[in-house]
């Protein structure tokens, strides 16, 4: 009867541990897709980024050319207009 027993501890400990791995499989499985999903949009956003970043350069470059497109540059901040220059400090008068 002892025998019995043990046999049935270690066969519940079994079916607990096959559980728990099953468990634990697939939750890695699913985390890992989650993973790849996000490397996959981080991988678009700095192209995007750098797409943006090299016509940003490009219109600089035309602004050099035709200066009419700087009030456009300075308004979506490409461009540091003379307003957003620091102001030189004044001397005291003597």
């Amino acid at each position: 009867m002892k025998n019995n027993s043990v046999t049935a501890a270690l066969l519940w400990a079994l079916f607990v541990v096959a559980g728990l791995t099953v468990y634990f499989m697939l939750a890695y499985n699913m985390s890992f897709r989650e993973v790849r999903q996000l490397q996959q949009k981080v991988l678009a956003f700095n192209n995007n980024r750098l797409i943006i970043q090299a016509i940003a350069v490009d219109l600089n470059e035309y602004s050099k050319r035709n200066p009419a497109i700087d009030p456009l540059l300075q308004s979506f901040s490409i461009k540091p207009g003379a307003s957003n220059a620091p102001a030189a400090p004044k001397s005291p008068a003597r």
